[in-house]
């Protein structure tokens, strides 16, 4: 990954690896991505790179590129948003969350003027307890602070769900059942509407 970053970097289908699910390749990340912050010091433009990378690729072979960042404000962030056309923010249903997706929100607003083209945001809400009031109520103030753009459901908090992920295997087929894994279906489903 951090090859996109090069002045000339490789076309994204030399980096992208197979996986064991049919359409779905991967780009992995790597230790030296660290060094970017430094590098932005000495070489101007970074912060556009994975757009530009985007622009420069004829002919991609996917219908779909997820860029999946750490919910930190750096220079990946910064490059996640001016190259993406969507920003989905799963957000745990708590009261303290609300304040990194509001900051979330302020900079996608920001990204989408600078780059000059409108940048669509949906929440995700997710570790939803229905049991608590503090999650009932701070899901409420999601759907009212950014109407529209808050998914009607949310994701349970589901312990099965965490015990599969540990396995590091893909939610597919009927293998894991239960409610955390439909509400992700579900949610997939509204994601592709929008």
């Amino acid at each position: 990954m951090v090859d996109l970053f090069d002045p000339a970097p490789p076309a994204l289908a030399e980096l992208a690896m197979p996986t064991a699910i049919a359409g779905l390749d991967l780009i992995a990340s790597q230790a030296t991505l660290a060094t970017l912050e430094r590098r932005s010091a000495t070489q101007p433009g970074l912060g556009m790179a994975l757009s530009q990378t985007f622009a420069h690729q004829a002919g991609l072979r996917w219908d779909y590129v997820l860029l999946d960042c750490p919910p930190m404000l750096g220079l990946l962030m910064v490059n996640a948003l001016a190259a993406a056309d969507h920003l989905v923010v799963p957000t745990q249903t708590e009261p303290l969350a609300m304040h990194g997706l509001a900051g979330m929100q302020r900079t996608a607003q920001m990204v989408a003027r600078s780059r000059q083209r409108p940048l669509q945001v949906s929440v995700l809400p997710t570790l939803y307890d229905r049991r608590t009031g503090v999650a009932n109520e701070t899901l409420r103030k999601m759907h009212d602070a950014w109407p529209g753009q808050v998914w009607d459901d949310a994701i349970p908090l589901d312990t099965r769900l965490s015990n599969i992920l540990s396995l590091t295997q893909p939610l597919s087929g009927d293998r894991f059942p239960g409610r955390g894994t439909s509400a992700y279906r579900r949610a997939l489903d509204w994601l592709l509407e929008r």
